[in-house]
Order: C-alpha cells, then structure tokens, then sequence
C-alpha cells in the first residue's frame, strides 16, 4: 500500500477487518484516520468509498472514491485496478456489473 505511515496502514488493516465484518460505520472512522495521517493515500480513499456506501452513505462514498481518482497517479498497478473496481461498486451500485469486472481482475 503506498504510504510511508505504519500507522495509516494500521488503521486501513482496522478498517478492513470492520467492514469485512459489516461494521462499515466504524470501518470507515478508521478509514478516516488513515486518510487524516496521509491523505495521498488513494487506496484509504477508495476503501472509505465502499464503507460509506455500504452504509448506505452515496454522497460521502462518491466523494471519498472521486479523491481515490485523483490519486490514481501515485498508486502501483495492483492498487489501481482495486481503485477502479470499488468505483464500480461506488458509481454505479450496480452488483452484477461489480462482480464481472471483479472476476476480469481476479
């Protein structure tokens, strides 16, 4: 993950772990200390983009992925096609066209 923040990165870890566990609200309060450390951060972004949505929260998510987006520039290969792919999910809510471009990544 491109940080130099072992402790943004802790809390992207957190994060992860919550909303995998559909605790979306908290995950995404970790996200947003993750992003508040570094805010280049574009995979923190596009991961906070999915809790809020998974939340049910559009606009935040919307505009967590559209900051991922801008990032797009300092991220690896990898973290790219995963930003790429939340903002299907993000943009569209559209589940079944998500899970085609995921199994393409996959």
């Amino acid at each position: 993950m491109a940080t130099r923040s072992v402790e943004a990165y802790a809390h992207v870890i957190r994060a992860y772990d919550l909303t995998f566990e559909g605790y979306f609200q908290e995950g995404a309060d970790e996200l947003k200390e993750a992003v508040a450390i570094d805010p280049e951060m574009g995979l923190a972004w596009s991961l906070l983009g999915c809790a809020y949505s998974f939340a049910g929260d559009d606009v935040n998510a919307r505009a967590a992925q559209k900051k991922a987006e801008e990032l797009l520039y300092r991220v690896n290969q990898k973290e790219r096609r995963w930003i790429e792919l939340n903002g299907i999910w993000v943009n569209t809510g559209n589940g079944q066209l998500h899970r085609k471009a995921a199994e393409q990544y996959i």
